[in-house]
């Protein structure tokens, strides 16, 4: 719940206390530290004892940084600004660090608070959680889209993806989709078009926090927030011709149309730098996709060609 209490040697005057004047450290050797910005004061008559309750985002980023896991991994230094007693004297500083007494371990399940945004420009989906989340345990067949938010009915596509990152907001992560998740989005009618028919469902084992608590499972698919659309040119990767059977290949970096290929946009030459180049050809004929739409478009050039 983010409660942290201070013990003094003395009665102090709580409505000195100063938030900004606190700095956690993972650990008393550690260079990891966090500072806090802010608290809300729960303690209002004069005590030895001082609580207080952290903001989220402070809980949030405590726990990205590794701190609060554990006794060993929590430690704390202040400044004299920290707190007066009641004879107005300033606390002594302590600069070398007081380890915490005890720390009660998180056993909150975390859970996705948005589904943040699906980009076809860098082919990546964002989801926000409640707390920063333990990016080995990220399993991407717990997260599936759907075109309804009833994750029982309509079309869905469960996510191949295993490459996840963290935003600078310990909360935010960034999904990168596989190559067969993008085309399923972008090739199916009905999904994915609009954040009308975009939603996200999450299993129980999609991912735990970082002291291990699963996530919990959604009960209805979340909405989309935002859907960036398709607005960058693709790019050609490469090609490989077969001249036994006819068939060329050719690889993109988005998904592209077959159906718009055109042969004689296409030029073979002799070396890889054209103007070292001494000889090219470029397709004349008629040529047919035999493939559906997807990065890689394969086409069956005439025997002419």
């Amino acid at each position: 719940n983010g409660i942290i209490t201070l013990e003094f040697n003395e009665v102090i005057n709580p409505s000195t206390f100063t938030p900004t004047a606190l700095t956690f450290r993972r650990g008393l050797n550690s260079n990891i530290t966090y500072t806090l910005m802010s608290a809300t004061r729960l303690t209002n008559a004069r005590s030895s004892m001082l609580q207080f309750r952290l903001t989220d985002v402070a809980v949030n980023a405590l726990k990205s940084l590794g701190i609060g896991l554990d006794r060993n991994n929590t430690a704390i230094t202040f400044t004299e600004d920290l707190v007066q007693d009641i004879a107005e004297q300033s606390v002594q500083e302590e600069t070398n660090g007081i380890l915490a007494t005890t720390v009660t371990e998180d056993q909150i399940r975390p859970s996705v608070v948005e589904f943040l945004s699906l980009d076809f420009n860098s082919h990546t989906l964002s989801i926000e959680f409640s707390e920063p989340i333990e990016l080995p345990s990220f399993e991407a067949s717990g997260f599936t889209i759907h075109s309804l938010n009833d994750p029982s009915m309509g079309l869905s596509q469960v996510l191949e993806s295993t490459n996840i990152s963290v935003s600078s907001n310990p909360t935010v992560y960034t999904i990168y989709l596989t190559r067969e998740d993008v085309v399923f989005l972008r090739t199916t009618e009905g999904i994915a078009t609009t954040t009308a028919d975009t939603f996200l469902s999450v299993s129980a084992n999609s991912v735990r926090d970082l002291t291990g608590n699963q996530l919990l499972p959604t009960t209805a698919a979340l909405q989309l927030q935002l859907l960036v659309t398709d607005s960058t040119r693709p790019s050609f990767e490469g090609f490989t011709l077969d001249l036994n059977t006819g068939l060329l290949n050719l690889t993109f970096d988005d998904v592209m149309s077959a159906a718009s290929f055109r042969g004689p946009s296409f030029r073979f030459r002799n070396d890889s730098i054209i103007l070292f180049a001494t000889q090219s050809y470029s397709l004349t004929s008629t040529t047919v996709p035999t493939t559906n739409d997807g990065f890689d478009v394969t086409v069956q050039i005439s025997e002419m060609d």
